[in-house]
């Protein structure tokens, strides 16, 4: 557990053990069933409220490289007006970052801890959309990418960069969505926890969401137009060599019948075996390469 004190009490925990439950229970009245879903990672955003506190817990987007997608983090809050918790069982880089500057900076420090929790909680949420946003930047640059390699005939190599940016934006949207209900519950039951009015500050956490979640949606509306316009240039040109191939196909098939009949193993076969017979043959297949070209010209089917 790592600890910074002002006016209000910032208390960090990772991977929370028996000792900093003992620690946490000096700042709140934890209940034996709390202590419990303190220890164990959660399948979704909880707020509940307390005597003197809210317990709220939170699961954010965080990119895995090794995954190449987004996958969620928990972090739960205990919330009274001059004591903050955050418990997570992992590490978080917007978090730590933030931890350390608080811890060394003092006038920093006086800004996030100097009032009230609910001071620190619009800065704590503030990283973590910046960090959000962050990401939502990188994904930006991959549509961009898709979009310029769709119109450089690279639709084939870019079906799989659409599927692979696509699952990315799901992921980071299924994580996300779900935020929104807990921060609004928050920012109605705050009331119960601060002596004054702090819906301004509430007011701004959700104002942050929205901004990365309309982002997200924006990324995932312009990825399945990108994704129908690669499909219909794909398609495009695949109709064109079926065209082709058809073409080739339906002229040689004059060629073939003409050169299969002067092969026919008969009695007398016209033309055969006299003086330019070959030539012959091959102006036959000519003009019925030619006849069936007008044909098919005259008719507008090429």
């Amino acid at each position: 557990m790592r600890t910074i004190k002002d006016k209000t009490t910032w208390l960090d925990i990772n991977h929370p053990k028996e000792p900093d439950l003992k620690e946490l229970k000096q700042f709140f009245d934890v209940s034996p069933a709390l202590e419990e879903e303190i220890k164990i990672q959660l399948s979704r955003q909880k707020l509940e409220k307390f005597n003197d506190f809210i317990f709220l817990v939170i699961r954010f987007p965080v990119y895995n490289q090794s995954k190449k997608t987004s996958m969620p983090i928990e972090i739960d809050f205990l919330i009274k007006e001059n004591a903050l918790a955050t418990i997570r069982y992992s590490s978080c880089e917007p978090l730590d970052d933030l931890f350390k500057k608080t811890e060394n900076l003092e006038g920093f420090r006086s800004k996030v801890l100097g009032k009230t929790s609910a001071e620190a909680l619009e800065i704590i949420f503030e990283e973590l959309f910046n960090y959000a946003n962050r990401e939502l930047a990188h994904i930006d640059k991959k549509i961009n990418q898709i979009s310029e390699g769709i119109f450089k005939n690279k639709e084939k190599e870019m079906i799989r960069q659409i599927s692979q940016t696509k699952r990315d934006v799901l992921d980071f949207r299924r994580i996300m969505k779900p935020v929104h209900g807990a921060l609004k519950d928050l920012a109605e039951e705050q009331g119960a926890v601060y002596s004054g009015n702090k819906s301004f500050h509430f007011k701004r956490i959700l104002e942050n969401y929205m901004d990365a979640i309309d982002w997200v949606e924006n990324q995932k509306d312009t990825l399945e137009s990108l994704e129908t316009t690669n499909s219909s240039m794909l398609s495009t040109k695949l109709d064109e060599v079926t065209k082709i191939l058809s073409w080739l196909a339906f002229f040689l098939a004059p060629v073939t019948i003409i050169g299969t009949l002067f092969q026919i193993n008969t009695q007398f076969t016209p033309v055969i075996g006299q003086p330019g017979d070959w030539w012959i043959v091959l102006g036959f297949m000519g003009l019925a390469c030619g006849l069936l070209y007008w044909f098919l010209k005259r008719k507008r089917w090429i």
